[in-house]
C-alpha cells in the first residue's frame, strides 16, 4: 500500500500542528481495510509519528515488525515504511540535488537544490521471490517565491529516473514496483519522464497499472483549496513484475466514513502473487 497520509504529525517532532486522534484513528482504519504486508507512506512527521501510527495498526490486528523514516531537504515530511517482514536491503537516496535558475535574478544565475524528500529504495524477499520498491513524494504543486514548482518537479522526476536507470541496469528483470505521491498528472513531463516512455527499450520503461476504486474512478486526491479531484499517486510496475501483478486485487480503497478525516488522498493497494512464476 501507498499512501499520503496528509501531515501525519504527532506530540514531540519537529513537525506541526499536531494531527487529532480522530485523524489519526481514520488513517489507521483505511490502512487497516486493506491489511497490506507492506505500507509506504508520505507526509509522515519522523520516528514518533510513524511509532504511533503503527501502534494505532496493532490495536486493530496489524503487527509491523519492521518501521522506518527518511527525509531529505523537507525535515518536517518524511517518507515511511511499516512492514510484517524485515527487508534485505534498503538505501535512502537524500542527497541528489539537480541545478536550476531562481526566477527573477541575473541571467546565468543558478542553485544547486536538494530534492526536497529523497527517495526510499527497499529490497524485500519471500522464499525465492525478490520485490525492489522505490518510493517517492514529488515536489508539490504550490508556490516557491524562488524557483517554478514545475521545474523543480521536472528535475526531482528526472533524477527519480536516473535512480530506476541504475537499478535496472543491475538488474533488467528485477521486479520494481514505483510508488508514491508524484504530484502531477498521467501526461504531464514528470510522470512521462519516470515511466520512460520515450525510451526504445521496453524492459526499460514502466507501466501505470491505473488503478480503480471500486466504482472505477482512478483519482487519489481532493485539493479543497480549487475544488479539484485528481490522479497524482501512482504505482508503476517494470516489465519484470506486471506479470505478477493480481489485478482483481490490486485497487483504490475509499472508505467514506473515514475519507477525507484520515488524509485528503486515497491510498494505492497493489497485490502481488509472489508464488506464480
Amino acid at each position: 500500500m501507498s499512501f499520503n497520509v496528509r501531515n501525519y504529525f504527532v506530540k514531540g517532532e519537529r513537525s506541526s500542528p499536531v494531527k487529532d486522534v480522530k485523524s489519526r484513528d481514520a488513517v489507521a482504519s483505511i490502512i487497516a481495510a486493506g491489511d497490506p504486508d507492506i505500507v509506504l507512506l508520505s507526509e509522515i512527521g519522523g520516528k514518533k509519528s510513524i511509532k504511533d501510527l503503527a501502534e494505532r495498526l496493532k490495536k486493530l490486528g496489524l503487527d509491523y515488525t519492521y518501521i522506518d523514516v527518511m527525509h531529505g531537504a523537507d525535515s518536517w515530511r518524511y517518507l515511511g515504511v511499516m512492514a510484517k517482514f524485515k527487508p534485505v536491503a534498503f538505501e535512502k537516496k537524500r542527497d541528489l540535488t539537480y541545478k536550476i535558475h531562481p526566477k527573477k535574478l541575473a541571467a546565468g544565475a543558478v542553485d544547486n537544490v536538494p530534492v526536497q524528500r529523497g527517495f526510499f529504495y527497499l529490497t524485500f524477499k519471500k522464499d525465492n521471490y525478490k520485490l525492489h520498491i522505490v518510493t517517492a513524494h514529488l515536489k508539490a504543486k504550490l508556490f516557491n517565491p524562488r524557483y517554478n514548482q514545475t521545474d523543480m518537479r521536472r528535475f526531482e522526476a528526472r533524477l527519480l529516473r536516473y535512480y530506476i536507470n541504475d537499478i535496472l541496469k543491475k538488474n533488467p528483470d528485477a521486479n520494481l514496483l514505483v510508488v508514491g505521491d508524484l504530484n502531477d498528472s498521467y501526461s504531464s513531463n514528470p510522470l512521462t519522464v519516470i515511466r520512460g516512455d520515450k525510451l526504445k527499450d521496453d524492459k526499460k520503461k514502466l507501466t501505470d497499472l491505473k488503478l480503480e476504486d471500486r466504482w472505477h474512478n482512478r483519482w487519489t486526491h481532493w485539493w479543497n483549496a480549487v475544488d479539484s479531484y485528481s490522479r497524482i499517486d501512482y504505482s508503476l510496475a517494470s516489465s519484470g513484475l506486471i506479470n505478477e501483478i493480481d489485478f482483481s486485487k490490486s485497487c483504490i480503497i475509499h472508505i467514506p466514513k473515514f475519507w477525507l478525516l484520515g488524509s485528503d488522498h486515497r491510498p494505492l493497494l497493489t497485490v502481488i502473487n509472489a508464488e506464480d512464476k
